[in-house]
């Protein structure tokens, strides 16, 4: 069983217009020296969790996220 923490609705619906629109966001996660900038690719599931794909073959779990900005 996974240990992922469901994201709030809206914050789900947020990274999937990304996706959409190709945006560019601003994120931080646990163990970065600066925030990721860069295009949101997908969203996908695996193994019970959700990540973000993005530019640069980068994958992050939506649950680690605890910075975002659009744009």
């Amino acid at each position: 069983m996974s240990d992922y923490e469901p994201i709030a609705c809206a914050l789900h619906d947020q990274f999937e217009a990304a996706a959409v629109t190709g945006a560019t966001v601003t994120l931080r996660w646990p163990g970065q020296d600066a925030p990721y900038v860069g295009r949101v690719l997908d969203i996908r599931v695996r193994d019970g969790a959700e990540y973000l794909v993005l530019e640069g073959d980068r994958t992050i779990r939506l649950d680690r996220i605890e910075l975002v900005r659009r744009g």
